[in-house]
């Protein structure tokens, strides 16, 4: 039972198998258990881009099937790196993450990307969407999306 708690203390983030797309790029879902603990290992040695959100379910009123919940991510912040292992456990906005309530970490793996090309999806989905602690992008609310649905 003491290995089982220490193990539980200590998980950061876990791997779900849960997607989400935003602009047809495809972000793999991770719980956040503790997002003061991420570690290195948690996470891919990869470039790409990582979205930050707060899950909730809500109830589907325009489905069929009584009682339907569907899960809704909303975007709380999105960046561009070249190595999820340095770039997430170190986060400069984790403070302001943190308090915006995140319960889940989207990452999509862009290693065939160059670095220009990873920045234009960036700004891609900046542009689409509304991320409440992207502030520079965030000059307008107006027709932007600010939740995602689960695949």
């Amino acid at each position: 039972m003491k290995d089982f708690l220490s193990y539980i203390e200590n998980l950061s983030i876990k791997k779900i198998n849960k997607t989400y797309s935003l602009c047809g790029y495809k972000f793999e879902l991770y719980k956040i258990i503790n997002i003061d603990k991420i570690k290195k290992s948690d996470l891919p040695k990869s470039e790409g881009l990582y979205c930050f959100t707060k899950k909730e379910e809500v109830f589907n009123v325009s489905s069929s099937t009584p009682h339907y919940f569907q899960s809704i991510h909303k975007l709380i912040y999105l960046g561009m790196t070249e190595d999820f292992t340095d770039r997430l456990p170190f986060h400069n906005k984790q403070g302001e993450i943190k308090k915006a309530g995140a319960t889940h970490l989207g990452i999509c793996i862009l290693d065939r990307k160059t670095r220009d090309e990873i920045k234009s999806i960036e700004s891609l989905l900046l542009d689409k969407y509304f991320f409440q602690e992207n502030e520079k992008e965030n000059e307008s609310k107006q027709n932007k999306k600010t939740n995602v649905v689960e695949d």
